[in-house]
């Protein structure tokens, strides 16, 4: 879980992060790309499902 809060913390502070609106109200998607590999297919952006309260629901890697 530490290895995932570091991957979303550098992904919001060193990348351009895409604020996207998410299927449901009050949810919002973030997708970084980090320039380097992060998950173990070699993807290197990460999504991330963030609740208007800021609460991360669910992250994962993605191409």
């Amino acid at each position: 879980m530490r290895d995932v809060n570091n991957i979303v913390k550098e992904g919001l502070k060193y990348s351009n992060a895409q604020f996207l609106p998410n299927n449901q109200p009050n949810y919002y998607k973030v997708i970084m790309d980090l320039g380097k590999s992060i998950g173990t297919k070699g993807e290197t952006k990460i999504q991330v499902i963030v609740g208007a309260d800021g609460k991360i629901w669910t992250s994962y890697p993605i191409k």
